[in-house]
């Protein structure tokens, strides 16, 4: 069949199969959805499937392709056969059926699913058409091409799939109202339907969708539908009636039996305590829900008066474009979420804030990202994280080694896991058994990722710890550059300061007498700045102690060189002891799942489970302790050094400006002094100690940088050199062409004084 093979049956109902066909050249893979019985409605209900995806276009609804030449004459079918694009990472309802998302999906997942669908959906609305039954099932997992994890957060704690595209499927149900904007058919599944459609003669509308919308992601966050999941018998009528007393502010409700057939409903406005939701999704979700599970379909999502679009699509997009920062604190064992635009993404609002919540106060605070790079207060949030537009980016916090002690995790016991833990021996009826094991298996991995969020700790303490020596030994390098680079220009500005008082001594006896004065003053200067050049060139402490800082280094690179070494280190990022544990809970509740209901019984081999979990992590915690605290010694040992480091360079680089400043002041006196050798006619004139040779080659103005001679501009001739490192070649001075009037020179002396004055 021109290279195509049917490779699987992966679905079927009533109306026909779905089978899975693959190109064995390409690779391509496609789904045909094939009819083996069609009754009158079944008939137009499948036309109108295959015209509706016919007509759409979007990332979020399962595409269409055009069905083989081939495939066709191959097929046997009652009717046409609908070809689309394979999606085979299985159904959402899959996903939700594994032991490990019974109390709901991972939070990354949740919001993914919430996103891609609530963006079908809304696309479906802006064409005018109705899905009318969503539900997990008619939501498919396609893998990205192209994608991968990251590689700093390689194993997922959280169990997340964010290479997964969801996709909704199944339109055989979807009604077009571009003639009405009211349906009212029933079709649908019960428990995803809003209240209105249990009323006879009753129409609705995109409302209706909001409802299902809103069941869907309260099923996705906790793995259970909102409302009356625990009791499957209950009639539409009884359904309904409990219903109507729900609250606008209400999102979920229970039942309970009261004896015989009675039944009462208690509402909750809040997300249950065990879901994986965290704040400051949690609130915001809550508020969205309360609005699309509204039982009045008027007032359910709501329209906006300027626009098309719901309320219900537009406050779900500003929770979803959250940014939000993750701090995992180790002591704790604590993860605290924060919106990055509420902390104005201010680093150090963040830090305050943490110092609030997690009771640790701004300088004993070691912030690391998962790299190990530290975490700047004067910085921005967005550019100390990764991946921040994704909801994963992490930050690391320990405390200084001295406030470091074993990390002991807030482990809160909700529901009947109390039991399980404290009365094993209890026996529970089959409907508590498998709610209890399902609250222990979130219990178990929620101790797994605490287990793993240490190990990434640990991970970003040791990077860390490596990044902060290597800047120790780069920063003693660059100390002892900026000592010698200090005493070399030190030398070099007191030996100018000498050559520059001796000129204007010998000038002072011809100076006019409204000058000398102010030459008075600037001898002063001079000679103010040889004393003061003279203390510093006899002190020595400019420089680091080099014995004391190679001690420092080498214990440095020791201790780091220990901790690369040390056994934590190996511990794979995924402990298998611990792992092992968590399958086996999760194999219980599948062996409890096929025993249907098998009466009471009590829960002891779950709570061996779980204490096994307990006591894993503890093993785990107890193995790295020593190695952390070590760590946490390490890097406060480097802190400190680097502060006295920093505390060495400070002084240096205040000496480099002022003595900057002191070769202006002499630059100043060097054009009075010329300006007067100029007055003196125009016979050629040298400074004492100073060879005459007018054959010698003139020598470049000096530069003014620290550590050169300054460059003097402005006038003729060479400027003469000092004794000094850079002023001992001989030079040859000139005069103008024309020598200035003696008013002229004055004039231009006066000016130069009073420039310095």
């Amino acid at each position: 069949m021109s290279g195509w093979e049917r490779i699987a049956n992966i679905g079927g109902g009533s109306f026909g199969i779905v089978e899975k066909w693959v190109h064995s050249r390409s690779g391509e893979a496609i789904a045909l959805k094939i009819p083996k019985y069609l009754s009158s409605g079944m008939e137009k209900r499948w036309d109108d499937e295959i015209k509706q995806l016919g007509m759409l276009s979007h990332d979020n609804i399962v595409g269409t392709r055009k069905l083989p030449d081939a495939i066709q004459s191959h097929v046997t079918s009652r009717g046409p056969i609908l070809c689309m694009e394979f999606c085979g990472g299985g159904s959402l309802r899959d996903q939700l059926r594994a032991p490990a998302n019974r109390c709901g999906l991972s939070p990354r997942t949740a919001l993914d699913v919430l996103r891609d669908v609530s963006s079908g959906v809304e696309y479906l609305h802006t064409q005018k058409i109705m899905h009318r039954d969503l539900k997990p099932e008619n939501i498919v997992l396609q893998h990205r091409a192209g994608k991968s994890r990251s590689q700093v957060d390689c194993v997922d704690p959280d169990n997340s799939l964010p290479d997964v595209t969801f996709k909704l499927i199944d339109l055989g149900y979807a009604k077009n109202l571009r003639d009405t904007s009211m349906a009212a058919s029933f079709v649908g599944t019960q428990v995803y339907l809003p209240p209105e459609m249990f009323i006879a003669d009753c129409s609705y509308s995109y409302s209706a969708e909001y409802w299902s919308l809103g069941t869907l992601a309260f099923e996705c966050i906790t793995g259970k539908r909102p409302f009356f999941f625990n009791q499957h018998k209950v009639g539409i009528a009884t359904w309904y009636d409990q219903l109507s007393k729900k609250e606008d502010k209400h999102i979920y409700g229970i039942l309970e039996s009261t004896g015989g057939e009675k039944v009462l409903a208690h509402f909750h406005s809040k997300l249950p305590d065990i879901c994986c939701i965290r704040e400051p999704y949690r609130h915001a979700l809550e508020e969205w829900l309360r609005s699309v599970l509204h039982f009045s379909g008027k007032k359910r999502g709501g329209y906006r008066r300027s626009g098309p679009r719901s309320d219900c699509f537009d406050l779900l997009e500003r929770i979803l474009t959250k940014r939000v920062v993750h701090v995992f604190y180790a002591k704790t064992c604590t993860t605290y979420s924060y919106d990055v635009d509420e902390l104005d993404n201010s680093m150090a609002r963040l830090q305050e804030t943490l110092a609030a919540d997690a009771d640790i106060p701004v300088p004993e605070q070691v912030l690391l990202s998962a790299i190990g790079q530290s975490v700047s207060a004067h910085s921005s949030i967005s550019r100390s994280v990764q991946d921040l537009a994704y909801n994963n980016c992490w930050l690391f916090l320990m405390p200084t080694a001295e406030g470091f002690t074993l990390p002991q995790p807030r482990t809160v016991v909700h529901g009947l896991v109390h039991i399980v833990l404290r009365e094993p021996t209890a026996l529970l009826s089959h409907d508590k058994r498998k709610q209890a094991y399902e609250e222990s298996i979130f219990l178990a991995h929620q101790m797994f990722r605490t287990s793993q969020r240490l190990m990434q700790s640990q991970r970003a303490c040791i990077l860390g710890v490596m990044r902060v020596s290597l800047r120790l030994e780069q920063q003693y390098k660059d100390c002892v550059d900026a000592a010698n680079r200090l005493k070399f220009y030190l030398q070099f500005v007191l030996d100018s300061a000498r050559e520059h008082l001796d000129h204007l001594n010998s000038v002072l006896a011809v100076l006019p007498v409204p000058l000398q004065q102010s030459a008075r003053r600037l001898e002063s200067e001079l000679s103010n700045q040889l004393k003061t050049l003279s203390e510093w060139s006899d002190n020595d402490e400019d420089a680091p102690d080099e014995e004391e800082q190679q001690c420092a280094l080498r214990d440095v690179r020791d201790r780091v060189k220990h901790l690369q070494r040390h056994e934590a280190v190996t511990l794979p990022q995924c402990d298998e002891s611990f792992k092992l544990h968590v399958e086996n809970a999760e194999l219980l509740f599948k062996e409890l799942q096929s025993e249907g209901n098998s009466g009471a019984a009590p829960t002891e081999a779950m709570s061996d489970l779980l204490n096994a979990c307990s006591s894993d992590f503890k093993r785990i915690s107890n193995s790295m302790f020593d190695h952390w605290y070590d760590m946490l010694v390490c890097h406060g040992i480097c802190v400190n050094q680097l502060g006295r480091l920093a505390n060495i360079r400070m002084p240096i680089a205040e000496k480099i400006k002022q003595l900057d400043k002191m070769r202006a002041v002499q630059m100043q006196v060097w054009d009075i002094v010329r300006a007067l050798l100029v007055n003196a006619g125009s016979q050629q004139e040298t400074h004492p100690g100073e060879r005459l040779s007018r054959d010698a080659e003139p020598l470049p103005a000096p530069s003014t940088q620290a550590g050169q001679a300054p460059q003097q501009t402005g006038h003729s001739g060479t400027i003469p050199r000092s004794q000094g490192n850079f002023l001992n070649q001989p030079v040859i001075m000139e005069s103008t062409s024309t020598s200035p009037s003696h008013i002229d020179v004055l004039r231009e002396s006066q000016a130069a004084f009073d420039r310095f004055a």
